[in-house]
């Protein structure tokens, strides 16, 4: 186990105890008696030392954070509540139990998913917003995506961590997708709009991020792009990556995507 491991493994314990600890406090309305406090302290050791060997058999200290995503989320929840059933079977089985309030057993596990999941959730959010605060300068170039799909959402993604590249706005013909936001990036109109979009935020690339749409609909963006004066890119469709009719490598600075000129 090293540095890094042993620091991930030090903190999802210490995270047990402190679910262990809030859930008491929380039930007693943070008003502890001394005859909760001691049961409290008294079985701490043994709760925690349940969650540790848990830990450690489900690889919980072995994921990146800055990576965090739906399978650690699994894993973290598969932990939890594996340490959920084994603590009071453990603890009737040898009589650690008495005096341990019953809803303890059922929020200490809601607890302590919460702050396990959320650090490493919050950690992600912070290195993101980090890496992408440092590398984003007045040399980034600023670009509109026409689609707010699945495509674009991707595209996004990619592009969080990017220094080359700023997303400044979403441009969709879906009239309910208005006002609202991808990735933190607002769905400012229709594809028609794409001009004043263009002069109102100082774009002058334009990526079409709509695979799924008809030949047609994607000529009329590019057509619409090229009329604003901007350098479109698009990401292929589906049917042309499968015909062969274009591959799926175009270098870009920062990272490998399926992006091409028109």
């Amino acid at each position: 186990m090293n540095v890094r491991t042993l620091a991930a493994f030090s903190w999802d314990v210490a995270m047990a105890a402190l679910a262990w600890a809030a859930a008491f406090l929380l039930l007693s309305d943070f008003d502890f008696s001394a005859r909760s406090l001691a049961t409290m302290t008294e079985r701490l050791p043994y709760y925690v030392f349940v969650h540790a060997l848990v830990f450690l058999a489900f690889g919980l200290q072995r994921g990146l954070w800055q990576y965090a995503g739906v399978l650690e989320l699994r894993r973290i929840v598969a932990a939890v509540a594996t340490g959920a059933l084994a603590v009071p079977a453990l603890f009737s089985l040898s009589r650690l139990g008495e005096g341990v309030p019953r809803p303890v057993y059922v929020l200490t596990p809601v607890l302590l998913a919460l702050l396990v999941s959320g650090s490493r959730l919050a950690w992600r959010a912070w290195r993101e917003r980090r890496s992408a605060g440092g590398r984003r300068g007045a040399q980034s170039k600023l670009i509109l995506v026409l689609g707010a799909g699945e495509a674009a959402a991707r595209l996004l993604k990619d592009l969080e961590s990017s220094a080359e590249w700023l997303v400044v706005g979403l441009l969709d013909d879906d009239a309910a997708k208005r006002g609202s936001a991808i990735r933190g990036v607002e769905i400012l109109g229709a594809i028609a709009d794409a001009g004043e979009a263009a002069k109102q935020f100082g774009a002058e690339h334009a990526v079409i991020a709509m695979p799924s749409v008809s030949r047609e609909a994607r000529r009329r963006a590019v057509e619409i792009c090229t009329a604003a004066g901007l350098k479109v890119m698009t990401v292929p469709a589906h049917e042309d990556i499968v015909s062969g009719r274009v591959s799926i490598s175009w270098p870009m600075a920062a990272r490998k995507r399926r992006w091409f000129f028109c």
